[in-house]
């Protein structure tokens, strides 16, 4: 089953090749997201980021809402 993914982080995916790992990656996927949360803020809006209920124990897994 092929993914897809929003305009925002097909934007991000598309600068993984210049990346020279996965932690790299992930690293830059975290700054990004950081960053946009800061940059929203601006507009009135507030993103939370948690991760799912402890039952999953997949901290790998986090849910994004606004309000």
């Amino acid at each position: 089953m092929e993914m897809k993914y929003g305009q925002l982080m097909s934007l991000l995916l598309h600068n993984r090749e210049h990346c020279a790992s996965e932690a790299e990656f992930r690293t830059y996927l975290l700054e990004s997201t950081r960053r946009l949360t800061q940059d929203l803020r601006d507009f009135g809006l507030e993103v939370v980021v948690r991760p799912l209920p402890a039952k999953t124990r997949d901290w790998n897994y986090l849910k994004i809402g606004c309000e």
